[in-house]
């Protein structure tokens, strides 16, 4: 928004915006009403930009761009309003013939908008970077990691990502090929003799392969003069998939621990010594990952009276069968 110091544009989007205001006060368009939140509607972008020019601080039009990037209102539907806003200036400038002027405002207009969007990518960058570090203190809080040690490594590639973007700053971006960080080389490696279904390896690769790919399109853009608003949303899809992730790997963790914890020999299920440490680690995950944990917990009715009538032998049949039912749903 520096141009906007400069005398001759200050002049122009002044008088602009205040032909606009006074154009709309009698009869306002429909745009405004199609907006449930008044504060990302046009005017309000206006009333901002109009506050600014009058007395040279941003301040206002900044904050009103901060909260709207921690409410999580969409970066997308900001940009439409504020392109309602320059349409209608532009609409203004053009109906004197005055091209010049209309060339200007669209290169202003583009530089406030780049200027927006730097904003909501500041904001997003340091709510990710609060997000990872609480998924990564789950992970370390842990005490049997198994193969979460390596989603633990996926979120300290995150971390580097945050810190890469935030400096702008290509050399300090995370190892981009997916073969060779060190998720990716666990996964084709130990990982693939691990999971022997060949469809979930493959699942599992295809969603760590897209997260590299999105990454590897910011560090092509990322020192864009305009690039922030494309990095706002490529991050934002990159963490969507490191949270997939996150979810496959929890699952992969399960498995491992169903196959190499002690499990009570009559039922086939775990102990109760490792049942608590599975639930552990099963809470601390769901933080990581942001997902939904459950416990479900059951009793059956007169099984004493079961064992007392029938014996010991029948009862242990019952708690067979009941397993297996367990094991099926």
């Amino acid at each position: 928004m520096t141009d906007w110091k400069t005398p001759d544009n200050r002049r122009l989007l002044e008088r602009l915006l205040h032909e606009l205001d006074a154009r709309i006060s009698s009869n306002p368009p429909d745009e405004i009403f199609a907006i449930e939140s008044t504060n990302v509607a046009w005017p309000s972008i206006k009333d901002c930009l109009l506050e600014t020019l009058d007395s040279g601080d941003e301040t206002r039009c900044e904050a009103m761009v901060r909260q709207l990037a921690g409410s999580d209102t969409p970066f997308m539907l900001f940009a439409h309003q504020f392109g309602v806003l320059r349409n209608q200036v532009l609409k203004l400038a053009l109906e004197g013939g005055a091209i010049v002027d209309a060339q200007r405002v669209m290169t202003l207009f583009e530089e406030m908008e780049e200027g927006f969007a730097a904003i909501y990518l500041r904001v997003f960058l340091n709510r990710l970077g609060t997000r990872n570090h609480l998924r990564l203190t789950h992970i370390r809080a842990l005490n049997d990691k198994n193969i979460l040690s390596y989603f633990e490594s996926h979120l300290e590639w995150m971390a580097k990502l945050v810190d890469a973007v935030r400096a702008r700053e290509l050399p300090q971006m995370p190892e981009l090929d997916p073969t060779r960080c060190q998720f990716g080389s666990w996964l084709n490696e130990e990982g693939a003799r691990l999971i022997r279904d060949r469809s979930h390896i493959a699942q599992i690769r295809e969603l760590h392969d897209a997260m590299h790919h999105v990454v590897i399109e910011v560090g092509g853009i990322m020192n864009h003069p305009r690039a922030s608003g494309p990095v706002y949303a490529l991050l934002k899809k990159a963490e969507t998939y490191s949270l997939e992730l996150g979810h496959e790997i929890s699952l992969l963790n399960s498995i491992v621990i169903m196959s190499v914890y002690n499990k009570d020999p009559l039922t086939g299920l775990l102990n109760r010594r490792f049942l608590d440490r599975v639930l552990i680690t099963q809470m601390e995950l769901a933080k990581a990952t942001e997902s939904p944990f459950s416990v479900i917990m059951f009793d059956l009715d007169h099984f004493k009276d079961l064992n007392d009538q029938y014996g010991h032998q029948v009862g242990d049949q019952a708690l067979e069968h009941i397993a297996g039912i367990v094991r099926e749903t």
